[in-house]
């Protein structure tokens, strides 16, 4: 009976580790600068909830991810999110390369106010 314990946890043990870990890059684009590399952008995987930043390249990586679904999110100030799903297969890279395209404005309309004008009239306090 022992011998049959020993023997399931080495089997259960082996399979356990045999699943190698994936890995999630890409690169970040500026598609309104002429294709240029986004540096230090957001890309947020909302499964871990960890944050990585481009490089200086645009370059981004997660590493020694669990195979399955993940769900990121790109960001950059004044550009608009972007979320992509991503499957991560074991022992593989999945590549995801985005290309940022600047917000849309939020305002509408501009208002113009003038500041009210103020009496220029000089009193002399005694």
């Amino acid at each position: 009976m022992k011998n049959i314990i020993i023997l399931f946890l080495l089997i259960f043990s082996v399979n356990s580790f045999s699943q190698e870990a994936g890995s999630i890059k890409g690169r970040l684009i500026d598609k309104e600068n002429y294709n240029q590399p986004l540096a230090f952008a957001n890309v947020y995987d909302n499964v871990n909830e960890q944050i990585v930043y481009s490089d200086i390249d645009g370059l981004y990586t997660f590493e020694e991810l669990t195979p399955g679904e993940y769900k990121l999110t790109y960001s950059f100030v004044g550009y608009q999110s972007v979320t992509k799903t991503v499957m991560v297969e074991s022992g593989k890279t999945s590549e995801i390369n985005i290309n940022f395209e600047a917000a849309k404005p939020i305002f509408k309309k501009v208002v113009s106010v003038e500041p009210e004008v103020q009496d220029n009239t000089t009193v002399l306090l005694e």
